[in-house]
């Protein structure tokens, strides 16, 4: 389903009085994995290791200075051919500034509607599947003349959730989309999550700082520090984690439930 080969990205630096000279600061090092369909991949990371940036390859926001980006056999960067729109879904973590302020819910999920009949042709009953949808993520009909600043953080997320099932992804990437969100909303959203998946048979990345929800969500997590693939390994064999990284990450977290 999903597959990188070798992606390096970098960035030029500030110069300041160099003019002929330009130098870069790499943000990620050959970074590979692959995800399968219906998995949910969770990459893991500080802030600083990169893990946006790779969110952004996979959206075909960025293209790397070498290596790959392939999604369902096609490479994003090296092909004349293109993604077929809304084959891949994003819900990011500021839900405030992802969605237009002036519209409704109705008119945010709508968005993806469009995309979906520009790749389909199909006629949809906007106002119907709305409901549908918001009544999926555990809305009502009564939100769907809302605007955001009517609702609550854990609500706007879930109208963001339901615009990205809209469009009838393949694969929906997760980029820190439960950070902001208090603990109890954390597990709503993720037990969500986990019912949507099944539901659809969803692909899932799940890009987060918290090494919990990827306990708690993924098949399998991609510990990534400083732009460097740590270690790739099964959710249910984390405690045996070799990379100095990763069982930092870990005593991390049983130092917390020890106090």
């Amino acid at each position: 389903m999903i597959k990188a080969n070798n992606v390096c990205v970098h960035f030029p630096k500030e110069q300041g009085n160099f003019i002929f000279r330009k130098e870069y600061q790499q943000i990620l090092h050959d970074v590979s994995f692959t995800v399968e369909k219906g998995e949910c991949l969770g990459i893991l990371g500080e802030s600083g290791s990169g893990k946006s940036t790779l969110g952004r390859v996979m959206c075909s926001l960025l293209k790397p200075f070498k290596g790959s980006m392939e999604i369902d056999g096609l490479d994003l960067y090296n092909s004349k051919e293109s993604l077929a729109p809304g084959t891949l879904a994003v819900v990011f973590q500021d839900y405030t500034t992802s969605v237009n302020t002036r519209f409704t819910v109705r008119d945010i999920i709508n968005e993806s509607f469009i995309v979906l009949k520009r790749r389909t042709g199909e006629t949809i009953d906007v106002n119907a599947e709305c409901i549908k949808l918001l009544e999926l993520v555990g809305l009502n009909e009564d939100f769907l003349y809302r605007y955001p600043h009517q609702l609550s953080g854990g609500q706007l997320q879930r109208v963001c959730i339901a615009r990205a099932i809209a469009v009838k992804p393949q694969i929906i990437l997760f980029d820190e989309a439960i950070s902001s969100l208090d603990a109890h909303t954390q597990v709503q959203i993720m037990d969500l999550l986990k019912e949507i998946k099944a539901m659809y048979g969803f692909t899932y990345v799940f890009i987060t700082h918290d090494l919990p929800s990827v306990t708690y969500l993924c098949d399998r997590v991609l510990f990534l520090y400083k732009g460097v693939v740590e270690e790739i390994l099964p959710v249910a064999q984390i405690s045996e984690a070799k990379s100095e990284y990763a069982q930092k990450l870990l005593h991390s977290i049983l130092d917390i439930k020890h106090n």
